[in-house]
Parts: structure tokens; sequence; C-alpha cells
């Protein structure tokens, strides 16, 4: 195969990369080869690519997540909240994609004060009993999570002219 995605590695398992952010991990790396523009629909192997890489990413810092969108064109706007709730609202053009960061785990090398964040996520995960709306179910922890970050997100997504994809782990 002759796709710059096929020779791409798996980091070496270790401790270090069993949980997200992977270090060095260069994110859309192949997206010179495989830019987003030219691919339609969920189907299509390359979105799910760039909606892999967008989910990844949402673990790293904020200010890796600024820098590598930033490269690609996107404006990004990050926003946080109630125990560790994270999210990124990411337009370019005619694309915008809404992601949302899973839960976090302590890592080799984490500094304790992460320790309260992690927790707090598990917290809000523990709450998993299901909120009912006339749109359908949802788990409790992440209703509550959505809440908190849904109005700083809503500007930022109503500038995308074209159906926003939502992702998450």
């Amino acid at each position: 195969m002759n796709s710059p995605l096929a020779r791409k590695r798996l980091p070496p398992p270790s401790l270090q990369t069993l949980y997200p952010p992977v270090p060095d991990y260069r994110y859309f790396d192949c997206a010179e080869h495989w830019p987003l523009a030219q691919c339609a629909g969920i189907e299509c192997a390359r979105r799910r690519w760039w909606l892999a890489e967008h989910a990844l990413l949402a673990y790293d810092s904020v200010e890796r997540i600024e820098a590598v969108l930033c490269e690609l064109g996107f404006s990004v706007h990050c926003c946080g909240g109630l125990g560790g709730a994270f999210a990124y609202a990411a337009v370019s053009g005619d694309e915008g994609v809404l992601v949302f960061r899973g839960t976090q785990a302590m890592r080799p090398g984490d500094s304790p004060r992460k320790l309260k964040d992690v927790l707090s996520d598990w917290m809000i995960d523990a709450q998993f009993v299901r909120e009912h709306s006339s749109d359908g179910e949802v788990h409790g922890g992440f209703a509550k999570a959505f809440s908190v970050l849904w109005p700083q997100l809503q500007e930022q997504l109503l500038r995308a002219r074209a159906p926003l994809v939502v992702r998450g782990p």
C-alpha cells in the first residue's frame, strides 16, 4: 500500500503510551496527503482518520491543541469546567468539529495536582444514571458536564457553515 498512513508506526508499548496524550505524537502528520475537504460522509476512511486524530488530541494540553489546529487552518475554542470536563470546537471553512475529552487517567510523571482532576472526572463518570429529555437519553455525568461546556462552545459552533461533526473517545 502506498498510503503515508500505511507507514505510520505505533509507539512502543509502555506505561507512558498506555493513556493519551502520547509523548511526541505527531497529530495529523498525513493531513497534506489526506485533506479533509476532499472527503464526504462519515463512511469515508479519511474522515474517520481525522476524527480519530481529534479524539486523541483532546487529551493533550490546550496550548498544543491550539498550536496543532491553528497550523492546519482551524480557529479553535477550548473550554473546561465541572470536574475536569473539557471540550474544544474547531472550525475551518466549511468544516466544524466538536470534540469532548473522555475520562482522564494518571500517568507516570504526572503532577500530583492532576489527581484532583482525575478523581473529579471519575466522580462525574460515576453518575451513570441516564437523564431523559425530549431528544432521548444521555449519561447523567455527561449531561451535567455538557450543560457547563455548551454555553462556552455555542458561539464558536455557529460560525461553521456546514454540518458539525461531534467526536468523543
